[in-house]
């Protein structure tokens, strides 16, 4: 009886210490989120790469599972009140019962949503806004408790870009809605002048996409196509910004200027790209800092690095960007660099033998890049 007796004292401490164990533990560290806020579609290629990077960052940095909410506010394609309130009300219901400890913001139309909405929604959760440049307009979308890391292709870029192709170039042709945004590319107007005045600028961004394409396929010689993202045909369809773009390349008669690299190789000769994985890991190592305690105020906004410039090495030899040209830096060093990586890249696709000869060309263009160890990795 005594021996029945101690085996079932044993079996009650033995349980008690499990028991203690499973409350330490519902005690402990609880599962963190991250809430990403995207302006546009995510089956889109340029925000799936950022949503990728955000991702990445917290698997890379996170010591505590992180688990991370994506949500499109798609407000470009479906403009206006009703929808917007019927977006408040489902993210309402659909996050009342869960806690959301930080959320990216990116895109300046999540700002905007944010700055007038996130109080019904998300009161107590810290912001890290993410693709948005740095302008006064845009900082003062900012709220408080709040940081953002910056990526802006300035309206200068791209007529450096476009100067780098069509050497002598004095018309440029504005097109995609985000050039009637002031807080996209701010004021164009006075940038184009102090840079290059005299330009004529024919702005098609009110176009329909049917007068975009009777347009830019009869240009004079000395023009360039400086291209925003598109999201409809002003008739009432809807493309992805992508597939706008091709629509528009189809009828060019004149070099493209781009600013993602997610239309690199599909249309558009190159330029100052917009480099989305870079701007999703960006904004995901700062989401990180904020969840491991942080604050956010404690962190100054500040501008990434996330735009680098990048050409197409097909389309340069298409607009006859010729060697001689070259090699006089018409095309800036890190932009062939781009340009080579991408033609490796192309013949990889092609299952082509890349073993040595691309392998030395992409060397000898990292060894050209000023500033550069020769055994470092490119970054471009």
């Amino acid at each position: 009886m005594r021996i029945l007796s101690g085996l079932a004292r044993i079996l009650i401490v033995c349980l008690l210490v499990i028991l203690s164990h499973e409350c330490l533990g519902a005690d402990g560290p609880r599962q963190r989120s991250i809430l990403v806020l995207e302006e546009a579609d995510f089956r889109s290629p340029f925000y799936l790469e950022i949503f990728t990077g955000i991702s990445a960052a917290a698997k890379q940095n996170g010591k505590i599972h992180t688990v991370i909410y994506g949500e499109s506010l798609d407000l470009a394609r479906f403009p206006g009140p009703d929808y917007e309130e019927s977006l408040v009300g489902h993210l309402k219901s659909k996050y009342a019962q869960r806690q959301i400890d930080v959320i990216v913001s990116i895109g300046v139309a999540s700002a905007k949503f944010l700055q007038t909405r996130k109080q019904e929604i998300w009161p107590t959760a810290p912001v890290v806004y993410g693709f948005v440049p740095d302008l006064p307009e845009t900082r003062a979308l900012f709220l408080p408790d709040t940081t953002a890391i910056f990526a802006r292709v300035r309206p200068t870029h791209l007529l450096t870009a476009a100067r780098a192709i069509v050497p002598d170039l004095t018309h440029v042709v504005l097109v995609g809605g985000a050039w009637k945004n002031p807080l996209v590319y701010g004021q164009w107007k006075q940038d184009f002048a102090a840079a290059m005045p005299g330009l004529e600028v024919t702005d098609l961004s009110d176009a329909t996409l049917r007068e975009v394409r009777k347009q830019v396929a009869a240009l004079p010689a000395r023009s360039a196509i400086l291209t925003s993202a598109m999201y409809s045909d002003g008739e009432g369809t809807y493309y992805s910004p992508a597939a706008a773009l091709a629509r528009v390349a189809e009828s060019a008669n004149r070099p493209i200027v781009i600013t993602s690299d997610t239309f690199l190789g599909r249309s558009g000769v190159g330029g100052f790209l917009l480099l989305p994985d870079s701007i999703g890991r960006e904004a995901g190592e700062v989401a990180m800092r904020i969840l491991d305690g942080k604050a956010p105020s404690s962190i100054p906004p500040f501008s990434g690095d996330n735009v680098k410039p990048i050409f197409d090495w097909r389309e340069l030899k298409r607009w006859n960007v010729d060697e001689a040209r070259r090699q006089r830096g018409a095309v800036p060093r890190a932009q062939l660099l781009g340009a080579a990586l991408l033609a490796l890249h192309d013949r990889r696709e092609r299952g082509a033998d890349t073993s040595v000869d691309d392998h030395h060309s992409v060397t000898r263009a990292q060894a050209a890049l000023p500033g550069r160890d020769r055994g470092a990795p490119a970054h471009v």
